[in-house]
């Protein structure tokens, strides 16, 4: 897809966002879910399946750099929550399972998850404690997952497991698979629209064929492709909390003047903007690597700390800037605070991206 088709992806699903899913705020930021004709009508009009084979109803495009336009304006939107429910959906899961499952399972899993009819989910951190044992002609799952987006809405679960034993695998299951327990996460200061939950797996049975052998590499990719998919989100929410402000602080006056004139007020914004340029300016690097299969870990580990470290700033000199009013949930700019800060843990948080940079320097 050249630059000018590019372009008119993104108006269409710019249009998609309008008519389908800004409607719902009010509703996503009171609930923290999700109306589910939502995901239905994004499957229609082809924005789940892009990775996927045509002749599983997909578009056949192996890049994932689509998939990412749809997260990206989406956390734009200010729909941070549903933002990581597509990008785990349509940028990790489909994917993985368009280039590594088994026949079976792409049979089985990819006409749904391209539809809609059937919400993906990829447990990639918080794993470890996940155990696996020889049951019959399949295994038996018992663990905890915690804090996993679409916990409570998904029909199929990705769970790699065994990474630290050197024989990585990782498990196809089923959401009505008995002994599978999603909880939700409540009352969730940020995120709304994730569907966030706990998933307790109590004597879970499956059979071999959803288990699937993994190599390091084809970890280290999905790793990539998650860290690269969180570091779209952050800046496209930077570049939201900067827009705010800008608008807020050109309608505001303080002793008779428009707050932006004022020179702090300039300078701090200024300094964001420049940031902004030089991320993206990396992303798009990383994205043409991504295309050409050389994005390394490392590289989306490290796009996924500087862009959550720029929301953050974004969303914080946002907030002060709109003074008291930036601390009352009816402006965007307190949700785009608190989806910041969330997004600096989500999936292993930028601890762990800067524990992984740290090691790759020998540390």
């Amino acid at each position: 897809m050249d630059e000018d088709e590019f372009v008119v992806f993104r108006e269409s699903l710019r249009s998609f966002v309008g008519r389908e899913v800004l409607p719902h705020a009010d509703s996503i930021a009171a609930s923290g879910s999700v109306p589910a004709d939502v995901f239905g009508v994004a499957g229609e009009n082809g924005y789940l399946g892009i990775c996927a084979p045509e002749e599983y109803g997909g578009s056949g495009i192996s890049d994932i750099a689509h998939s990412l336009v749809v997260a990206e304006e989406l956390a734009e939107a200010g729909q941070t929550g549903l933002a990581l429910a597509f990008a785990a959906h349509g940028s990790v899961a489909v994917p993985y399972l368009a280039n590594h499952g088994s026949h079976t399972l792409r049979e089985r899993w990819l006409p749904p998850m391209v539809t809609g009819t059937v919400l993906a989910a990829f447990a990639g951190d918080g794993a470890e404690g996940i155990r696996l044992s020889s049951a019959g002609t399949g295994v038996r799952i018992d663990g905890t997952l915690e804090s996993v987006v679409s916990a409570t809405r998904s029909g199929l679960l990705f769970v790699p497991v065994g990474i630290d034993e050197g024989a990585a695998r990782v498990v196809a299951i089923p959401r009505e698979t008995a002994g599978v327990r999603s909880i939700a996460i409540k009352d969730s200061l940020a995120v709304p629209g994730a569907d966030m939950g706990t998933i307790e797996l109590d004597g879970v049975f499956v059979e071999s064929e959803a288990v699937q052998a993994v190599s390091t590499a084809t970890l280290a990719s999905l790793r990539a492709d998650d860290q690269l998919a969180l570091a779209h989100i952050a800046v496209a929410g930077a570049r939201a909390a900067l827009a705010t402000t800008l608008n807020y602080v050109r309608e505001r006056s303080v002793f008779s003047r428009p707050l932006a004139d004022f020179q702090n007020t300039r300078y701090a914004l200024a300094e964001i903007s420049a940031e902004l340029l030089v991320t993206s300016a990396y992303l798009r690097t990383c994205a043409v690597d991504r295309a050409e299969n050389r994005l390394s870990v490392h590289q989306a580990e490290a796009a996924r700390l500087r862009c959550a470290d720029l929301f953050a700033l974004a969303s914080d000199q946002g907030l002060q800037l709109h003074g008291g009013y930036g601390y009352m949930r009816e402006y965007s700019i307190a949700a785009a605070f608190a989806d910041a800060r969330y997004l600096r843990l989500h999936g292993g948080g930028t601890r762990a991206a800067k524990e992984a940079l740290a090691a790759n320097l020998g540390l």
